[in-house]
């Protein structure tokens, strides 16, 4: 028989248990997801900082006859908010450009949309302007059954209106360039929308390509690495090496190497000309 005692007793454990659940859940979200920001999120944040790197305002500059040179950003509908502004910045060369007109001219298979700058006194010193006028760039209609894939714009074109210099030498319009956007980070970027917003996970999939590409050289399937050897080696490498490289170049078996890797310091992701490299010098 329960007495009278045992079932306040209950109700309150019971009560003060999903008190702590729900302070717990409230601190600290789903714990799974914890775990996982914790141990994934350094590792997000730098692939998708290289990548960022390589493609913002500033990292790559085209030169217009020797007398300006220019980058252009045009924003992705997975970058930050703060970022979806598509910008130009400009720069004199040889002498300084007293003013100077710009047309940029973006173009899809529905609309047309055209952003005029107009910039004073351009010296060797960076001016950046806004380009509101300019969409950015992502799916407009897509239809897998017929083929159909159409984005906000496909072409721009960038032309000078008016350039006069600083001693007054004036130039006539010209085209600067026109281009057509293969939409390469759009198709074939790896990104991975988590913790609510989007990644850059690039320099990640490069590199597990890297550690796969390594165990299939070990593979040797030409055999020239058998020929080169002795009866004893030839045996070892198709009987032991062959059969253990082809489970370590399997999907699962790359993504747990490269993530081991990360977690304890085996290599390092890098921009330079290998996308990772080891850790063999200590940093100070």
């Amino acid at each position: 028989m329960i007495s009278g005692l045992e079932i306040p007793s209950t109700w309150l454990v019971k009560s003060l248990g999903g008190i702590a659940k729900k302070l717990v859940l409230s601190l600290l979200g789903n714990p799974s997801e914890w775990v996982a920001k914790k141990i994934f999120l350094p590792t997000y944040v730098k692939s998708h900082r290289l990548w960022y790197r390589r493609n913002c305002l500033g990292s790559h500059w085209e030169s217009c006859k020797g007398l300006f040179e220019y980058s252009l950003f045009f924003p992705l509908s997975m970058d930050r908010e703060s970022e979806r502004i598509p910008k130009i910045e400009v720069r004199a060369l040889d002498k300084d450009i007293q003013h100077l007109e710009l047309l940029l001219e973006v173009e899809s298979q529905l609309n047309r949309y055209q952003e005029s700058i107009s910039l004073t006194n351009v010296t060797k010193k960076s001016l950046i302007r806004n380009m509101t006028n300019i969409p950015i760039l992502d799916f407009l209609y897509v239809n897998p059954d017929k083929g159909i894939l159409l984005f906000t714009w496909d072409t721009y074109k960038l032309s000078v209106k008016k350039l006069v210099q600083e001693d007054s030498n004036e130039f006539l319009p010209f085209t600067v360039t026109f281009n057509d956007l293969t939409h390469f980070s759009l198709l074939n970027s790896d990104w991975v929308h988590r913790w609510g917003m989007w990644w850059n996970l690039d320099v990640i999939k490069f590199t597990k390509e890297d550690i796969r590409m390594r165990w299939r050289r070990t593979i040797d399937p030409f055999g020239l690495y058998s020929e080169r050897r002795g009866l004893i080696h030839r045996v070892v490498h198709v009987l032991l090496l062959r059969p253990f490289a082809r489970v370590m170049s399997l999907e699962l078996a790359v993504s747990g190497q490269f993530w081991m890797a990360i977690w304890f310091r085996g290599f390092q992701l890098d921009e330079g000309q290998h996308v990772f490299r080891p850790q063999l010098e200590k940093t100070s």
